[in-house]
């Protein structure tokens, strides 16, 4: 559990290192400094003056930058909150963003000024990159636009905000995306009456079922555990371990998915044995949580083990009937062949016996008796008596196994006891003081949320779950629901620290609120982009919102900050939020782009962990797409309109829109 907790850890506090996000702050001191330096022309001459000039940069922008971070890193607190396994997962997760960011901001505030004052040097001519020059070609026109038809852009963000609600239903859900280990560990089960001999004949069967396929390279069976340990199994059991080539050497397929499916295929032909797949980490970490080998484990909890297992089989033929179940079985716990024998106590008093003298004939017979010690140098070994086959073989033969009387009569076994075969108990789980037992499953080619969604309207509808037994959907949908569950108490807590710090930043409610309208419009980018990439909403994808709220909020308060100087120095409304996405569109477009670029590799990562960090890569890219043209376009629209001034309509008409200074 700690093994496969520390690496997933690991992978996450890896993903969480976005060197995009970690330079934003450092990329709007530069530019907010390159900005004035080339206004102020050259300097070498008087250090004192560019010291003030870079000082002067640095305070316009310090306080926003500083406040956005604070944001930002707000946002990471409440996952220290998160428990379980999502907990561990994601607990370095937020601590390595949180020290990054803070790292990242003293770093912005004092060291690259400095560089800036020792490396700026020389007559500095400002020039705009083609691709600032090309994105001014369409937001200037789209802002003049916006600015002249405000119902325009907020309608397409409120039908946006709509659209991507309604898609919601259709991302499904699932706790956490399945790591590709490599191995595949496929769990075999044989009826509990099977010998050793046979069970060893059928797992060399599939083994060499398996091996057939060009794609596997070393099969490795394990038969039986211990009963010392934990984890015990009988010979009716097996771990095959299946080790693969490199993909580069697949021919069957390249998906591992489709190549369990179609080892899944070969192997239904062979009767008798009960198969499940999954991946070794992965099976230890489902029994450990939830006692559960398998994704959705379906518990049964009453006191009568055959009614228990009479529910489990309902349920397993119902589970049966859903798209996308697989490796569907209920837990053994009946079917054990059992030899009972009972006594007749009259017969054996009448012919002057007692209880044990019998019980120990059949004992004798059937199991063996020691009777001595036989002594080899320094060890003893006991001496086993038993009868042999023959005599044993058939119940016809118990019942011929003769008894001696202390009256010197020898009469046949059938006098004194009822022998016949009956089905007992494989073996009896407990769980909270309560028997159990389970209906195990795993689920390919759909998400786990709608997948025990609809079961649970089918076994709602369909099995009648008598009084005094009840049913419990555990495995990995249980711990989605415990961390979806915290997540919906997170997120609203998120949202409310950011408002706070924006108010505190501008003590204005209306620009707090105004920043706010980042969050749905992010959420609309991460919503499309986790459809597009026909990704589940998982709790890593969630992260991925939790973290692009602060991220957005970031670009708006540098823009808003700005505007509200332009307006203190004099500008109106209208004109101060037109030069302010002017001058903002640089440094907006590069601290997305640079984030961009650093979730780039995450996507398109197929490493070991890829899966993990995917969906919440791809959520905070989409949401970044998505907040940066409402940042320089609806942002400044929206802002004219909640602070009206006489000039407004004049400067419109006049001046369609600025080129970038």
């Amino acid at each position: 559990m700690m093994k496969f907790t520390g690496l997933s850890a690991n992978l996450m506090t890896l993903g969480a290192v976005d060197f995009g996000v970690i330079v934003d702050a450092g990329v709007v001191m530069v530019e907010n400094i390159f900005r004035h330096m080339s206004h102020a022309g050259n300097l070498d001459k008087n250090p004192r003056k560019r010291l003030e000039v870079i000082l002067k940069a640095a305070e316009e922008v310090g306080r926003p930058i500083v406040f956005a971070i604070a944001i930002i890193i707000s946002v990471y607190l409440p996952l220290f909150t998160l428990e379980g396994v999502e907990g561990k997962m994601f607990h370095p997760l937020a601590l390595t963003f949180v020290y990054a960011l803070a790292g990242a901001l003293l770093c912005s505030l004092t060291i690259i000024p400095v560089l800036c004052f020792w490396f700026m040097r020389g007559n500095i001519v400002e020039k705009h990159s083609p691709i600032v020059e090309y994105s001014s070609k369409f937001v200037m026109p789209a802002l003049h636009f916006s600015l002249k038809k405000p119902g325009v852009p907020i309608a397409i963000c409120l039908a946006s905000f709509v659209g991507a609600a309604c898609l919601m239903p259709f991302l499904g859900s699932e706790f956490i995306p399945s790591i590709d280990e490599g191995p595949i560990l496929l769990r075999a089960n044989l009826p509990p009456s099977v010998s050793h001999t046979e069970a060893s004949r059928m797992f060399d069967v599939i083994e060499e079922t398996v091996k057939s396929f060009p794609e596997v390279d070393v099969v490795i069976s394990r038969i039986g555990r211990s009963g010392m340990g934990g984890d015990l199994a009988g010979v009716n059991h097996a771990d095959i371990t299946i080790q693969l080539k490199p993909k580069n050497e697949w021919k069957t397929t390249k998906d591992k998915q489709k190549l369990i499916t179609l080892m899944s295929e070969k192997l239904e032909k062979i009767p008798g044995p009960l198969l499940s797949f999954s991946q070794p980490i992965a099976d230890m970490i489902d029994d450990l949580i939830a006692g559960i080998r398998a994704e959705l484990g379906i518990k049964i909890f009453g006191d009568n083990l055959a009614k228990c297992d009479e529910i489990a089989a309902s349920i397993e033929a119902e589970i049966n009937k859903v798209p996308g179940a697989a490796d569907v079985q209920r837990e053994l716990i009946l079917g054990l062949p059992l030899l009972s024998v009972k006594l007749n106590r009259p017969e054996i008093a009448r012919y002057g016996l007692n209880v044990n003298e019998v019980q120990s004939v059949i004992q004798t017979a059937m199991a063996g008796r020691i009777v001595s010690e036989v002594i080899e140098d320094t060890r003893r070994f006991g001496l086993l008596l038993r009868y042999p086959l023959q005599y044993r073989d058939t119940i016809e033969d118990i019942y011929e196994i003769p008894v001696d009387t202390p009256s010197g009569a020898v009469i046949p076994m059938k006098r004194l006891a009822k022998i016949y075969k009956e089905r007992g108990t494989v073996q009896v789980n407990r769980e909270d003081g309560q028997r159990r037992t389970a209906v195990m499953a795993n689920v390919r080619g759909r998400d786990l949320g709608s997948f025990v969604q609809e079961c649970q309207e089918r076994v709602k509808k369909n099995v009648k779950i008598p009084k005094g037994y009840k049913v419990v959907w555990g495995g990995q949908f249980e711990n989605q629901q415990r961390a979806m569950a915290r997540l919906s108490l997170v997120v609203p807590v998120v949202l409310l620290i950011i408002f706070i710090l924006l108010f505190a930043s501008f003590n204005s409610l209306k620009n707090a609120g105004l920043i706010m309208l980042n969050v749905p419009f992010a959420m609309v980018g991460g919503v499309v982009a986790l459809f597009i990439s026909h990704q589940s909403l998982s709790v890593p994808a969630i992260i991925g919102f939790i973290a692009l709220f602060g991220v957005a909020v970031q670009n708006g308060v540098i823009m808003v900050s700005y505007i509200m100087q332009l307006e203190q120095n004099g500008y109106p409304v209208v004109r101060a939020a037109v030069e302010g996405a002017t001058i903002r569109l640089r440094p907006v477009l590069m601290t997305a782009l640079v984030a961009i670029m650093g979730l780039l590799p995450k996507i398109f990562s197929t490493g070991t962990g890829a899966e993990v960090q995917r969906p919440l890569a791809t959520v905070v890219l989409g949401g970044l797409v998505s907040a940066t043209l409402l940042t320089l376009i609806v942002l400044p629209t929206i802002y004219t309109l909640i602070n009206k001034d006489p000039e407004d309509k004049e400067f419109i008409e006049e001046k369609p829109y600025a080129e970038p200074s």
